[in-house]
């Protein structure tokens, strides 16, 4: 009889938790057995193996890293890189008479847009949407320009060539 509780003290010994080798738990143990620069910082209790704790010094340089983090950002969107807005006037006016109009819009004709070809008194040639009326068959054309470069034309108001 002291023979069979001898086995039987044995055999529980032996089929505890941290007696057991199963193929799951091999990959765990090479890794927890890895030392790695996180394994300072990191620590796991064996009898809760699914919780990771973070030492709180640890979360002490992750809080200041994110502030670090926040005020690099402010910091970089509050800096100069040089860029400008854009400085947009009406340049020369002219009134011209179109010898070309075309109409494009969408396929059920919601909406509609006139584009027209004008002669400027230089000889060239340009294109502009159509936006007001002609005042007798002539349109008031001006040029945008764009940081002092003219960029395109677009009509005026008859009002504002005269």
């Amino acid at each position: 009889m002291k023979f069979l509780s001898t086995i039987q003290v044995l055999s529980n010994k032996a089929l505890k938790r941290e007696n057991l080798q199963f193929a799951v738990f091999t990959p765990f143990n090479i890794l927890a057995n890895y030392k790695s620069p996180l394994s300072g910082a990191l620590y796991a209790n064996m009898n809760q193996p699914y919780r990771v704790r973070i030492k709180s010094k640890v979360k002490v340089r992750f809080a200041f890293a994110l502030i670090a983090l926040a005020i690099g950002l402010y910091f970089l969107m509050e800096v100069d890189f040089g860029f400008k807005e854009d400085e947009v006037k009406y340049g020369q006016t002219y009134l011209l008479e179109s010898f070309e109009q075309r109409s494009s819009g969408s396929y059920r004709g919601s909406t509609s847009t006139t584009y027209g070809k004008f002669k400027l008194p230089s000889g060239k040639i340009i294109s502009s949407r159509i936006y007001i009326i002609s005042h007798n068959g002539l349109y008031c054309v001006a040029e945008i320009l764009i940081n002092g470069k003219v960029t395109h034309y677009q009509t005026l108001k008859y009002e504002n060539c005269v």
